[in-house]
């Protein structure tokens, strides 16, 4: 199985005008809201997401768990911080063999990849877990937990790495947070930044995994070198707020930290914005600044 066939479409509702000052909410709120989520080995509070509004977009976590042996069965317990109730459609868990998909576990071997780079030591790998959960239009994020038992479970059976396939990050058992810890927003979504910009689009930050909550990544382009911290910092509030269940869809309106906004539409690769390693869709930001262009 790859990313590309673990694809599922979704359609996320435009939000009413009314919600659309939402965006303008103190970023501070986010950090009061992760502390909602309190933790018990028997039956762990589900992480509550106050800000969901029904439509707004269904949610998949897409996870590898490699071992150096052939996997077996997980058993996911709530020892391993399975939420009491949650949101969630469906968790689905396959052990796959290299031998039995020997060409798939290959594409890993290439340095290019990382995962030798994250686990150095670990031996080669014989199997790998696919850890995949799915959540029709979350309210919670009990189906972010979900995966982390999963995980936890895989790690406890003898998994070594695994890669979140939606960010394309990889995270080594020390980097697994126990069953109580509160959910750090850093580990929804990665953004990522072109080091070089693309003619005629200038230098690109963006999003990569907003899909594990059901929103669209976020695509911001136009920018100068300069740019590229505070448009990285945005881009994190704003996924942080995604993260909490605020709704985004094309035409909305954005805010940028020196005060302008930026209207959104939807990613037509090369045409609004360079193609980029994104598995879902995106919505790109055009901010008109001082200049009135829409490039930063």
């Amino acid at each position: 199985m790859t990313c590309a066939e673990c694809r599922c479409g979704r359609s996320a509702a435009p939000p009413p005008a009314s919600k659309r000052w939402l965006w303008v909410v103190p970023v501070v709120v986010v950090g009061l809201a992760w502390l909602l989520g309190g933790c018990a080995p028997d039956g762990t509070v589900v992480w509550e997401r106050p800000h969901a509004v029904p439509n707004a977009g269904d949610a998949d976590v897409l996870v590898f768990a490699f071992t150096g042996g052939a996997p077996g069965p997980l058993d996911v317990t709530a020892a391993h911080g399975l939420p009491a109730a949650a949101s969630v459609d469906g968790l689905s868990i396959t052990p796959v063999a290299r031998a039995d998909r020997p060409s798939w576990f290959a594409g890993f071997d290439d340095p290019a990849v990382g995962l030798r780079r994250a686990a150095p030591e670990a031996p080669e790998v014989g199997g790998a877990w696919i850890i995949q959960v799915k959540a029709h239009d979350p309210m919670d994020l009990g189906h972010l937990q979900v995966a982390w038992a999963a995980l936890r479970a895989a790690v406890d059976a003898g998994a070594f790495v695994a890669l979140d396939a939606h960010t394309t990050r990889w995270v080594t058992p020390g980097e697994v947070p126990t069953p109580d810890a509160p959910l750090d927003p850093e580990s929804v979504a990665a953004v990522v930044c072109t080091p070089d910009p693309v003619a005629p689009f200038g230098h690109t930050c963006h999003t990569r995994g907003l899909r594990k909550v059901g929103r669209p990544d976020l695509i911001v382009t136009g920018l100068a070198g300069t740019d590229l911290g505070a448009a990285a910092a945005a881009l994190r509030a704003h996924a942080r707020l995604l993260t909490l269940g605020f709704p985004v869809a094309a035409g909305d309106d954005l805010p940028w930290p020196d005060g302008t906004t930026g209207e959104t539409s939807e990613w037509s690769p090369g045409i609004n914005a360079p193609p980029l390693e994104l598995d879902a869709g995106a919505l790109v930001v055009r901010y008109t600044g001082p200049g009135g262009d829409g490039a930063r």
